[in-house]
């Protein structure tokens, strides 16, 4: 179970706050493989922003094709997919793009396996609940538009447009909650 916690906070931590500004050449950043007992081998991952103090790693995830995620659940937060291009098969099914996934937190979900190169978009209730001053929440739909006006782009630009999305609507409202979305292509 912890090694399943361990794999969500990897994935699912976007850019926090930091003390300084700062900007990140994506294609110079190495994929480095990504291993966590009990878990498959073959997830890669390009660290983008990793602060120790806070505990807070921003990354793109690749799933190879054909990659399995097992089925699990995490203990601390659920946690939401949305499918951008590609598919994945699941006890449920095939799922395509558009297909929203909601796993709450203790329930599990999966397993997954990517039948093609897939893009997923990942995140936590940190992201759809971003507030204004006046406490108005981002909501879902905002989400999946943000996400779907940037799939032609690259993983690290969709999440780099949804953040920037969330805070122009949030204009400079305090952050009360991890803002955890990752986006994954499986190649």
């Amino acid at each position: 179970m912890r090694q399943l916690l361990a794999l969500s906070m990897l994935l699912v931590l976007a850019p926090a706050p930091a003390e300084r500004s700062f900007k990140v050449e994506v294609s110079k950043v190495a994929w480095q493989p990504v291993e966590i007992s009990g878990m498959p081998k073959g997830l890669q991952q390009r660290v983008l922003h990793d602060d120790k103090e806070k505990h807070v790693v921003s990354a793109i995830v690749r799933y190879p094709k054909g990659f399995h995620e097992p089925r699990h659940y995490h203990t601390t937060c659920g946690h939401s997919i949305y499918i951008l291009k590609g598919k994945l098969k699941s006890p449920e099914g095939v799922t395509g793009p558009g297909t929203f996934i909601y796993s709450a937190a203790n329930e599990r979900h999966g397993p997954f396996d990517a039948l093609e190169q897939t893009e997923i978009l990942f995140y936590t209730d940190g992201i759809s609940e971003a507030m204004t001053t006046a406490y108005e929440e981002w909501g879902e739909e905002r989400l999946i538009a943000a996400a779907k006006m940037s799939t032609h782009r690259s993983a690290q630009d969709i999440v780099t447009a949804v953040v920037q999305r969330v805070d122009r609507f949030t204009a400079g409202a305090e952050q009360n909650d991890d803002l955890s979305v990752v986006v994954l292509k499986v190649l």
